[in-house]
């Protein structure tokens, strides 16, 4: 027949009733920015990481490296609201 569509499989799974979704609880409370950074910059701030003498973790060095940006710009910290 013409126009008729397969119906959807259905899932195997079983929801599992442990998960944030069964929950109801929000899984987006840490927002995320995903980028690509060019393969010289990802291999020099890989060799910063591996001569550290404390376990660094990639986020937290991108994390000290944005603040101290906004920082330099004038920023962060973020201005008080006027109430």
């Amino acid at each position: 027949m013409v126009g008729m569509s397969k119906p959807k499989p259905k899932r195997d799974r079983k929801p599992d009733p442990n998960s944030k979704r069964s929950k109801g609880v929000d899984r987006h409370t840490k927002p995320r920015l995903v980028f690509h950074l060019d393969t010289e910059l990802l291999e020099a701030l890989e060799r910063h990481i591996s001569k550290s003498r404390i376990d660094l973790k990639v986020s937290a060095v991108l994390r000290l490296a944005v603040r101290q940006y906004l920082e330099s710009v004038g920023e962060w910290p973020p201005a008080a609201p006027n109430k």
